[in-house]
């Protein structure tokens, strides 16, 4: 934003004015540019923060009339929300539909996972690929990073594929309420094939506990990564 500021008095004459005007213009900005999913920063106000985003992979899993899409970004600083846009486009490249995620930052450059949701309403529609959208907040939070909860690979993939099994183990000496548990599944070459996600409401300092998240995939995957952070920001 440019700003302009005159340096006279009101007793100033209108052509001394003008000149100083002219002369002694100064700017700075501060932009976010969403549409590409990084931050473009200048001159920032005191106790403000600007984020930046970057979309690592994505990909997605279909059965029936429901897709999974899966966004994983990494994200900064902590506080901030991230919006992650994704278009659906079926075999010809044309956009069935465009669906939105938003997550909150725990971890400041930490991996985020961010399941965006699909229900179709033919489900002879086939997804062929996904392209996928991030922005970032710019509240200019001061929050500090909560602690690293881990991945964690699967233990087993229930026999039906409508579920994933993991044991997570509390790698801090403080009880984590409210968790957030983001799921990636891969195929055996290693392509995000859906995913899902899990909400323990509380896990013990240094403890252990089994979830099993709903998942939703193109075929029986290779493996699935559980994603653990903190949900209450």
């Amino acid at each position: 934003m440019k700003t302009t500021r005159l340096g006279l008095t009101t007793l100033a004459t209108a052509t001394l004015m003008l000149l100083t005007a002219c002369g002694e213009s100064d700017s700075s900005d501060s932009r976010t540019d969403s549409a590409a999913g990084s931050a473009t920063l200048g001159e920032e106000p005191s106790g403000s923060s600007a984020g930046s985003v970057e979309v690592v992979e994505t990909g997605f899993g279909q059965r029936d009339e429901y897709v999974q899409g899966i966004a994983v970004v990494t994200a900064g600083p902590v506080g901030e929300f991230v919006t992650v846009s994704m278009n659906f486009l079926d075999a010809s490249g044309q956009v069935v539909a465009t669906e939105e995620q938003v997550e909150s930052v725990a971890r400041d450059g930490d991996e985020l996972v961010l399941p965006v949701w699909l229900s179709l309403d033919d489900p002879k529609v086939k997804i062929a690929s996904v392209e996928a959208t991030a922005s970032i907040s710019d509240y200019g939070s001061a929050e500090e990073d909560y602690p690293d909860l881990g991945t964690f690979e699967t233990t087993e993939i229930i026999s039906d594929g409508y579920n994933a099994k993991f044991r997570l183990t509390n790698p801090t000496d403080e009880a984590v309420e409210s968790a957030r548990i983001g799921v990636v599944c891969y195929s055996a070459g290693g392509d995000i094939i859906g995913g899902g996600s899990d909400y323990p409401n509380l896990w013990p300092a240094n403890g252990e506990i089994v979830v099993e998240a709903s998942i939703t995939t193109s075929g029986k995957p290779a493996k699935c990564v559980a994603h653990a952070r903190h949900e209450g920001l």
